[in-house]
């Protein structure tokens, strides 16, 4: 009968032999935590605030290999690091891909990620095959770096080469540079190929034979510095800011490219500054007083006043035909500037809104200026990346035209060059709108 068979003892089935196995895979459990723990401190303390993943081995099932006129498709795990929350840990995430046979899309849209956790709170088996994959993440991480490091190093040449000035230029680490680099992965290769067309324009050796390369190329170093200070604010997300600045770079190429198609005007131009100097000052001792002024410019304000006096009959324009009388003109060309650009045509023409019309309601005093963090659409935050984005389109472009106009003047012959950074700038902007409602409508 079965009450008198031996009960079975449990040593029998293997338990006991078990027992230290499973102390010592525990104890392995905790010191993998402990290596991992220690790699994300390590990470943490380096402060790169790069997001990078990289698949883990062994992890992906493949749905479709792409046969049968099928779209490939498979899905895999990754391993990587990435922002959580206020701060960054090694993370872990579940990744879809599937193939778009159309090319309609952009690579990015073939990707769906789901179940993304820290990677401490992943299964065991995870973490065990992540292990593997780390010092692919961490290289994937260093290139990221060192790409990052040659853009500002590219930056710094761009803002300092050649013109006897050296401007310590850096894009800055922040939240909002963090989150413009992972929207516009394509902006650091087309910001370096713009970096080298511009290094051959401004990084060489010169000497102006005439007043109008003697402008032009002083014209174009202010723009190389407006572009660089736009592109700082845009990147760490200064809509506003960016945008003020875009109206002076705008003006500036305009009457760049205006001169060099007019060089005997380019004179007029410089002589005129001493009209538009001694108006500023007289305009300053208007509102605080002579004596205010003399304080700060002592001798100089006569010596503006002798100055004025000598160009002014130059820039006397009619002001009544019938009694014949005079007055200063309001600019150094006849024309005014909407007629400039009107003059030049496209693409000039196709700017002016955006990068003159709209910024100059943001540089006075105006209702659009005390009211600018007031969305039209959407929150403050997604106006604001809006903007920063749309100024950093619209300089890249302008730029790419200063950039004409100095190889025009010098003969440089970079016009394929300019030509292919002018349509890199579809390929790099083309996934807009970006920022906060972009991803939700996205998800």
């Amino acid at each position: 009968m079965a009450k008198d068979r031996p009960a079975t003892r449990v040593e029998s089935v293997g338990f006991d032999d078990l027992i230290p196995v499973a102390r010592r895979l525990n104890t392995a459990s905790d010191d993998l935590n402990a290596a991992l723990k220690r790699i994300e401190e390590r990470l943490n303390e380096l402060g790169i605030g790069i997001a990078r993943y990289v698949s883990i081995p062994e992890t992906r099932d493949v749905i479709n290999n792409g046969e049968d006129k099928d779209p490939e498709e498979w899905i895999e795990y990754q391993v990587g690091y990435d922002r959580l929350g206020d701060s960054w840990a090694l993370m872990t995430r579940r990744a879809h891909f599937q193939d778009d046979p159309m090319m309609t899309g952009v690579p990015a849209d073939c990707w769906r990620f789901d179940e993304e956790k820290p990677l401490l709170r992943a299964s065991r088996d995870l973490r065990i095959k992540a292990v593997a994959a780390i010092p692919e993440l961490l290289k994937d991480l260093k290139s990221e770096a060192q790409t990052v490091l040659g853009v500002v190093d590219a930056a710094r040449r761009l803002a300092g080469e050649n013109a006897g000035k050296t401007i310590e230029f850096e894009f800055g680490e922040s939240v909002a540079a963090n989150e413009f680099w992972d929207r516009n992965p394509e902006f650091f290769p087309s910001f370096q190929r713009l970096v080298s067309v511009t290094n051959k324009a401004f990084g060489r050796e010169w000497r102006a034979s005439n007043r109008m390369e003697d402008v032009a190329f002083n014209l174009g170093e202010t723009c190389r510095q407006d572009f660089l200070e736009i592109a700082f604010l845009s990147v760490n997300g200064h809509g506003v800011a960016a945008m003020k600045l875009l109206r002076g770079l705008y003006e500036r190429a305009v009457t760049l490219e205006y001169i060099r198609r007019n060089p005997d005007k380019a004179e007029r131009f410089v002589r005129y500054g001493v009209i538009q100097e001694f108006k500023a000052l007289k305009a300053a001792v208007e509102a605080v007083g002579e004596d205010a002024v003399k304080e700060r410019m002592g001798a100089m304000l006569a010596e503006y006043q002798r100055m004025y006096d000598d160009v002014r009959p130059e820039f006397q324009v009619a002001d009544c035909k019938k009694c014949k009388t005079r007055r200063l003109a309001f600019s150094w060309d006849d024309l005014d500037f909407a007629s400039m650009v009107r003059t030049l045509g496209e693409p000039y023409q196709n700017l002016y809104m955006a990068s003159y019309a709209i910024p100059n309601l943001h540089i006075h005093a105006t209702a659009t200026s005390a009211f600018s963090r007031e969305p039209n659409f959407g929150t403050p935050e997604e106006k604001n990346v809006h903007e920063a984005e749309v100024s950093l389109i619209h300089a890249t472009l302008i730029f790419v035209l200063v950039l004409n106009s100095e190889s025009e003047v010098f003969s440089l012959g970079l016009d394929a060059e300019t030509k292919a950074c002018w349509d890199e700038v579809t390929t790099v902007w083309r996934d807009r709108p970006h920022g906060p409602a972009a991803r939700r409508e996205r998800a």
